[in-house]
């Protein structure tokens, strides 16, 4: 693939955003590992944060590629994006109307719940926050075909090969810092609305 230079760049932006996504994603799921039932308003807002960043940012790869140049459909080559969603669909082990429903629910949060506020929206049962599994796996595989695009222009060099390997050790370092620090906070009671 002969890509120019801010195609390249815009690949590089691209798993900025995804590691961004799958960092919010992870963060939060070891957060409520060491402490679900969080007393205290700091913790709550930065799980909430979490869940909200990582919409977002999720929405920049996979929302609509009309409004977001980094969006995998503006980011992959044409000529790959049957392949692309395919493989997409194999990685989340789901079926296009599985993906376009799972699409709409993270979109419609997004736009209705996290950017803009929506107050029907808000009334509703349909504002819980929705699962991020299926999210984290699809910044998973946009990562690796980056990668793998990055790699023929010998610039994929300073990303790990495995992302998901590196979300592990992520993950182990991030669980010892949120022990300690929630740990240092259980004796606190919260005395602030």
């Amino acid at each position: 693939m002969g890509a120019t230079r801010m195609e390249v760049d815009n690949m590089h932006k691209a798993i900025y955003v995804i590691v961004s996504c799958a960092r919010n994603i992870r963060l939060k799921r070891v957060l409520h590992a060491v402490e679900d039932d969080s007393r205290l308003n700091f913790w709550c807002l930065i799980k909430g944060n979490c869940m909200d960043v990582a919409v977002i940012e999720w929405c920049k790869l996979f929302g609509s590629h009309t409004e977001q140049i980094l969006h995998w459909k503006n980011i992959i080559p044409n000529e790959y994006h049957d392949e692309f969603r395919r493989g997409l669909y194999s990685k989340l082990n789901i079926n296009k109307e599985e993906y376009d429903e799972y699409w709409r629910i993270l979109k419609e949060y997004r736009d209705k719940y996290t950017a803009h506020y929506d107050d029907e929206f808000n009334k509703s049962s349909k504002s819980q926050h929705p699962d991020l599994d299926q999210a984290l796996l699809a910044t998973y595989y946009y990562y690796d075909q980056l990668w793998k695009l990055l790699k023929g222009h010998d610039e994929s060099g300073r990303y790990p090969a495995d992302i998901e390997e590196y979300f592990d050790r992520f993950i182990t370092q991030t669980k010892e810092v949120a022990e300690k620090a929630i740990g240092s906070t259980r004796e606190i009671e919260e005395n602030v609305w």
